[in-house]
């Protein structure tokens, strides 16, 4: 621990530091990852060179044979196929595949040689299904095709969709392809079938599965699923009959045959419940999948059918026929249980699937039927029918099988095949039993044609298809070896045993490049390797081994490549190698070559047996089994020469030439040389050779050379274990443990550098290179440590590393250095560059760390580079991900112009090579690569780099400008700078303009804009997506969040469809509409919420009782008198609001807002009496002469019952008529005019007595009493006191609401003054009323937001109360007498003096909630309210318009009750 507190804080610093460093590397390594997923190197270096191009061979793919044909006149055989890849060599002919799978067709003649070949296709999938030679060697072939264009010869026809059906012919070799013709549709088309007649006449089978097709003239139609059809061609392509057959099923012809008299048989199959053949119909037999059928017809109808009866699935595929008539039927089947053919049974029940072979005559009846199985009862056997064909009495039956066959029916047979890999298994059967004569089985094959002959001499023509999934047949004595599968065509015997010939077409193998040379002065890259392939296609070059009768043929090859990756030519020489195979790795090690500079190219290689230069007219053959040989070639003249060499073929050989194009030769020697020199023992040598063999030296039994370099100072080589060399002039040279060595031109040793210590056979030299001064660099393989000297030494990481080495020119050792991993890695060759810099290729498993690089393990051919200081520089790969590295290799590098180099080697499996992918069939491949200058290190050579001066390996260039995205300022070419473009890897082809991207935002609008104005709302929600920009939507100004932006382009900023021109409410509330519904006067606030004008008649809807109503006017006293909000001239039916409806009242548009009563409107007018109305009671007496105007209702001032017309109803107020001052009383002349003076008795002069006797005559004029108190009604105890209306102690009692809000409400002690104020308010039992909610919650005194409600309800309770307290206290008083002198402020004054009698208080009246009070209890100013109940139900109201009810009960009291039946009457509150 520390105890110094500086030194702690400077580490503390320190340590913050570095993880702020370390967390800034993290997070820019993330963001280089994220922007492209680069290769896995972790490591790099500068001037490091990159892939600028990889090429390889077009090696053929698959070869596979379908048919197969044997003229019986001359023994010519006829074979076609599909083949993929490249090419395939048919004798003389080249086949160049066009793409995918393409047909080819040979003839050979009876020997096996090559008459010619062709082939016919497109560049999609094309399948031949038959072939037929007619006696003119006209050769028909039937099958499918899915390329767009599908060509033979001159001749071509276009698909129409899925696959269609051809029919082809071709003329021998001299008339090539003759027609071509297809039937076509939307669907898929199949010629299935084709034979020939002895007239020429071809007939052919197939199916549709389209809704229709056309062949020739004529147009089929589905009948559902997939249809058969059978047609009649002319050799010459003239169509003749066409016949369709089908159901609702898919039902298919597979095969066809012409039968005698010009008839033929079919087989196919089918799976509907039924299938019509003209006057035949066959039935489905039932159980699972599909069923077979045979059918014999003429040119006009279906003769008879035939089926086998079985449950499980069963298809007739091939058909022959004897020249007697009878046919051959085969097909497959699904396991189950027995078939039975007319009354004949087989059953074969093992494995999953089989095949059967039935025998019927022309008449139709079954002769015998065999079933093939496997002998095996695992699902996992299955077997197939590959070819049927009868020859006289002979029946040859091919399948595949992955088991032991067995045969049950008619006749048995116990086994044949293999139960090994997929096999043939070849029947020969007696045709007219079905016995089985012969079983062949050939592993690894399929047959795809077999033909026996009995003359000259019985033997059985193959044509099989090669799968390369085994070393060999166990058939067949010859045979070859290949990758990938290849055709193999055999004339055998008859019983398989004894092959006479073979022929191969299309194998692949292993094929290897193992040296390389660049010509300065041509720029040519010079090629040396090995062929397995039966042929290489090197662009529009092909090099084929020629034919390989014995099946074990190789070939060395010389190839040459321009300086852009383009294959200009090359020479093959073939081998045999009986005795090398796959297992003796040696024989292609043992290759390497030099180039003169004169262009000659020396080969150096290993054969067995005999190789051949320039076809048969030059060849070598072997003095010792496995043979070493050197040739030499030019593109010219081809082969120039070629000699055997005496070397062992145990240990590898290398050549070297020198800049006078002297050439040195190491290996090891063995047997007595024959090179024109003394003979020497056997051991490691090194010769010297210019016009002929100069020297050779040997260096001892256990010496052994491996690798060699020259220049003219003479030759350098190095070995391994112990070497001793003399040479001229005495001189002499050796190393113990290995090392290197220094002769010159005339064979004098000048240095050594030997090997300090090391393991024995630990250190392997493979290559020599020498640089500008002299210095030799060795590279190789070796194991554990190697010491060069005290100071210089290697140690192993793994199983085996590479390594490089520097001798300097002084006989010293510079410096050592490796590379490896935990595996086995190793250089195979070195060579020196331009600037003297060293490189590398090899080998390696996993990962590597080469210096400061590390190569990940997704590869294993690389290339690394070392300075010649001793230190790597940079290191490469190429990326496969089989990791197969027993098969992938960079074998060869050789140092080209400009700083740059090229590579070559072999791959077994799909490979990168910078931009370059490689793949390959399944075989090993060579391949050549050229590498130049790299800056970034990204492993793409900058004249290919779309970014030479930053690390991008996945060279991502949106817009193919040729400028990779991480150096292009614009990556997706829209005229927007990716700095300011919001979809800077958007779409392409586009440029950024006022029309295509609106906000320049370089976001197409039309694609890939989701918000083209930029304005923050998406398109699909902006109502302005291409407006204004420059600005952000938000609450402020863009209220309604449309896009459009309120103060420029939106015309509606609330979105409620009323322009903001219009709205009073233009920012108002938000998702709704304006409609009658929810905005009546079109003003664009929302009724519901915002608008507290909804009519906008200038009543707010709070006080206006139209709040709904007319629209287009204004609330004012000439349209609106009362200010309710309801227009007076239309809707407003009582326009000052004074319980009068415009129709009764007299003073509609008077005072507004009062109550009519008696108090305010005596005489129910409509006027208000205290200001508006002239005539309180109505009697026709102004008030203002009215002696009583406030006398009964119901008359109007007239002489004959107001003769003074005062005002006073004479009957029952007026107690003095005629107003002449003397009481009715006692005026005997009540009815005196008026300005009489009268006297006493009320009598004037000449006056009439009303009351009396008048005269003696007899003529008196009487009236009794005209009784003012009308039906004994009677004024009790109305009496005013003082002439004032001033009123005590009014309390009202009990008085309920129901139905409403409120109910028992009572008010006690309300007393009311000067119209102002309020005393002594007293609320108990209020009780909510039933029509509230259950639930609902009381209201809480302290809830703030409903104060001001409640104020309101209050004053409208209060300003209720006492309107109906005015008319209780009138309805209490009795003997009213209104005093002419009364003013309008005296009206509501409360006087202190009012009598109260006693009488009129109730004994039961209740003054609060808690207890009665006894009437004697009562106060002397206490008056109390009777009770008043509703009217009774049977009383009978006034019904309006609406069919409402009404009656005021009790009479002129104010109080107002509705209903709209019979039921009980409610009271209207307002």
């Amino acid at each position: 621990m520390l105890a110094n507190p500086a030194a702690r804080t400077s580490i503390l610093l320190v340590f913050l530091l570095i993880s702020s460093l370390a967390s800034g590397m993290f997070s820019n390594l993330t963001e280089l990852q994220d922007e492209n997923t680069q290769e896995e190197v972790t490591g790099r270096s500068l001037n490091q060179l990159g892939w600028e191009w990889a090429v390889k061979d077009q090696n053929a793919g698959q070869t596979i044979s379908k048919a197969l044909h044997v003229d019986s006149s001359d023994g010519d055989i006829f074979v076609a196929g599909v083949f993929s890849g490249g090419t395939i060599v048919l004798g003389s002919d080249v086949l160049l595949n066009r793409g995918g799978f393409d047909i080819f067709l040979g003839k050979l003649d009876y020997q096996g040689n090559w008459i010619w070949g062709t082939s016919i296709g497109g560049p999609g999938d094309d399948q031949i299904q038959d072939m037929i030679v007619d006696s003119n060697e006209v050769i028909t072939l039937v099958g499918a095709f899915n390329s767009s264009v599908f060509t033979a010869g001159n001749h071509s026809v276009n698909n129409g969709g899925g696959y269609d059906g051809f029919i082809v012919n071709h003329l021998n070799s001299s008339g090539g392809w003759m027609n071509l013709d297809s039937i076509t549709g939307s669907g898929n088309e199949n010629i299935t079938g084709v034979d020939v007649n002895s007239s020429g006449g071809l007939i052919v089978s197939g199916w549709f599965d389209g809704p229709s097709a056309q062949l020739a003239q004529v147009n089929l139609t589905s009948n559902g699923g997939a249809d058969m059809f059978f047609a009649t061609v002319s050799n010459t392509g003239n169509w003749g009959w066409v016949r369709q057959y089908g159901s609702t099923g898919d039902e298919k012809a597979n095969d066809i045959v012409w039968s005698p008299s010009n008839k033929f048989v079919a087989v196919g199959e089918f799976n509907s419940s039924s299938l019509q053949f003209d006057s035949s119909t066959v039935t489905h037999g039932g159980g699972q999948g599909l069923d077979s059928f045979v059918i014999r017809s003429n040119m006009n109808a279906v003769e008879w059918v035939r089926k086998p009866i079985y449950i499980q699935g069963d298809r007739a595929t091939h058909v022959t026929i004897d020249g007697i008539g009878n046919t051959f039927v085969g097909g497959q089947y699904e396991i189950g249980n027995t078939m039975t053919w007319g009354a004949v049974q087989a059953s074969c029940y093992n494995g999953m699937k089989g095949f059967y072979v039935t025998k019927i005559s022309s008449a139709g009846s079954v002769g015998w039927a065999q079933n093939y199985c496997s002998r095996y009862s695992s699902n996992y056997y299955q077997s197939s029918l590959t070819s049927l064909n009868s020859t006289g009495s002979v029946l040859i039956v091919g399948s595949e099988t992955n088991a032991n066959i067995i045969s049950e029916g008619s006749t048995s047979w116990s086994n044949c095949g293999d139960h090994n890999y997929r096999n043939t298994a070849l029947f020969k059967l007696v045709a007219s039993s079905g016995q089985v004569d012969t079983c062949t089985s050939i592993m690894d094959t399929t047959v795809g044609g077999a033909v026996w002959q009995s003359a000259p001499i019985n033997k059985m023509i193959l044509a099989m298809e090669r799968h390369g999934d085994y070393d060999n047949t166990n058939g067949i004595q010859a045979d070859i070896d290949t990758d990938t599968s290849a055709v193999l065509i055999s004339n055998m015997s008859d019983n398989g045993n004894s092959l006479q010939w073979q022929k191969s077409v299309g194998a692949t193998d292993h094929d290897s490049i193992f040296a390389i040379d660049y010509s300065n002065s041509s720029g040519i890259i010079t090629v040396a390797g090995i062929m397995q392939s039966n042929s290489l296609r090197l662009g529009s070059h092909v090099l084929s081994m020629g034919d390989n009768p014995k099946g074990e043929g190789a070939a060395f090859f010389i190839a040459q490549i321009d300086s852009n990756g383009n294959w200009i030519g090359g020479e093959v020489a073939p081998f045999d190698m009986n005795g090398l195979s796959d297992n003796y790795p040696k024989w292609y090690l043992g290759g390497d070559m030099a180039v003169a500079a004169n262009g000659t190219v020396y080969l150096l290689g290993l054969y067995d047996q005999s190789i051949y230069f320039d076809g048969s007219n030059y060849s070598l053959n072997e003095y010792y089994t496995n043979q070493y040989f050197l040739a030499s070639w030019n593109a010219t003249n081809g082969w120039l020469h070629a000699e055997n060499l005496p070397l062992n073929d145990n240990e590898e050989a290398k050549i070297a030439l020198d800049g006078n194009g002297t050439l040195y030769l190491v290996g090891k020697c063995q047997y007595n040389t024959y090179m024109n020199l003394q003979s020497y023992s056997s051991g490691g040598c090194i010769a010297k050779r210019s016009v002929g063999w100069d020297w050779i030296h040997h260096g001892g039994g256990s010496c052994e050379i491996d690798a060699v370099a020259a220049n003219t100072n003479g030759a350098y080589f190095s070995g391994k274990f112990g070497c001793s060399f003399t040479g001229t002039s005495s001189s002499s040279a050796s190393f113990n443990y290995g090392g290197l060595i220094h002769v010159n031109t005339a064979g004098k040793y000048q240095a050594d550098w030997g090997i300090q210590s090391t393991t024995s056979d630990r250190f392997n030299p493979k290559a020599i290179s020498l640089d500008s001064n002299n210095d030799v660099y060795i590279g190789g393989h070796f194991r554990d440590s190697v010491n060069f000297d005290s100071n210089t030494g290697i140690q192993s990481g793994g199983q085996e590393d590479g390594f490089l080495v520097k001798a300097a020119s002084n006989g010293s050792w510079s410096w050592a250095i490796s590379l490896g991993g935990t595996g086995y890695d190793g250089v195979l060759d070195i060579d020196t560059l331009e600037n003297d810099t060293i490189g590398v290729v090899g080998m390696k498993t996993g990962t590597i760390s080469v210096g400061l690089n590390t190569l990940a393990s997704n590869g294993r051919a690389f290339v690394a580079v070392a300075n010649s200081q001793g230190g790597w520089i940079w290191a490469s790969q190429m990326n496969n991900v089989g990791q197969s590295p027993e098969h992938s290799y960079a074998r060869a590098i050789t140092s080209s112009s400009n700083n740059t180099l090229s590579v070559a080697g072999e791959i077994i499996e799909s490979t990168t090579v910078g931009l370059t992918t490689i793949n390959t069939p399944g075989s090993v491949d060579i391949f050549v690569a050229k590498m130049s200058a790299d800056s970034d290190g990204d492993q793409i050579t900058d004249n290919l780099d779309n970014c030479p001066s930053i690390f991008n390996n996945a060279q991502s260039d949106l817009d193919s400008d040729t400028q990779g995205d991480l150096c292009d300022s614009d990556d997706d070419g829209d005229g927007i700078p990716d700095t300011s473009d919001s979809c800077y890897q958007g779409e392409v082809g586009w440029l950024s303009n006022n029309t295509t991207d609106h906000d320049s935002d370089g976001c197409r609008d039309a694609m890939e804009d989701l918000d083209d104005d930029n304005d923050g709302i998406e398109d699909s929600l902006d109502s302005c997506s291409i407006g204004l920009t420059g600005w952000l939507s938000d609450s402020i100004n863009d209220h309604d969040s449309d896009g459009c932006q309120d103060s420029a382009e939106d015309s509606d900023d609330d979105s409620d469809t009323v322009l903001d021109i219009v709205d009073s409410c233009p920012t108002g509330e938000l998702d709704w509409i304006s409609s009658s519904d929810t905005d009546i006067d079109s003003d664009g606030c929302r009724d519901a919420t915002e608008d507290l004008d909804d009519d906008d008649d200038g009543v707010l809807d709070l006080d206006d009782v139209c709040s709904h109503g007319a629209l287009g006017w204004n609330s004012n006293s000439s349209t609106d008198n009362d200010g309710d909000g309801c227009r007076d001239i239309d809707e407003d039916s009582n326009d000052d609001d004074d319980d009068f409806t415009d129709q009764d009242d007299y003073c509609p548009d008077g005072v507004v807002r009062w109550s009519s009563g008696v108090i305010t409107d005596y005489d129910g007018d409509g006027c208000r009496d205290i200001d508006e109305d002239l005539d309180d009671d109505g009697d026709g007496v102004p008030d203002v002469d009215d002696q009583c105007p406030r006398s009964p209702l119901g008359w109007r001032t007239n002489p004959s019952v107001d003769f003074d017309a005062d005002g006073c109803h004479d009957f029952n107020e007026d107690w003095d008529d005629d107003g002449d001052g003397i009481s009715d009383l006692i005026d005997l002349c009540q009815i005196t005019s008026s300005g009489q003076t009268v006297d006493a008795s009320g009598c004037a002069e000449n006056d009439i007595r009303t009351v009396g006797s008048v005269g003696q005559t007899g003529n008196e004029t009487t009236i009794v009493n005209e009784n003012h108190y009308h039906n004994n009604t009677t004024w009790v105890n109305n009496t005013f006191v003082n002439n004032t209306d001033e009123y005590y102690n009014q309390s009202y009692t009990n008085n309920s609401y129901t139905n409403e809000t409120w109910e028992n409400q009572t008010f006690i002690d309300n007393e009311y003054q000067n119209n102002s104020a309020v005393y002594n308010q007293n609320y108990t039992n209020n009780t909510l009323s039933d029509l509230d909610e259950e639930d609902s919650e009381p209201i809480q005194d302290e809830t703030k937001g409903f104060v001001k409600q409640e104020w309101m309800i209050a004053g409208f309770v209060i300003l209720s109360l006492i309107s109906i307290l005015i008319f209780i206290m009138y309805r209490k008083v009795k003997d009213t007498d209104w005093n002419d002198d009364q003013s309008e402020d005296d009206l509501f004054e409360i006087s202190d003096d009012i009598s109260v009698d006693e009488s009129v208080v109730e004994e039961d009246t209740v003054l609060n909630d808690e207890e009665p009070i006894a009437t004697e209890e009562v106060e002397e100013n206490q008056v109390v309210e009777e009770q008043i109940e509703g009217p009774p139900i049977d009383a009978e109201g006034t019904k309006d318009e609406s069919g409402y009810e009404w009656l005021e009960w009790p009479e002129e009291s104010g109080s107002n009750y509705y209903r709209t039946g019979q039921e009980e009457w409610k009271l209207w509150t307002e």
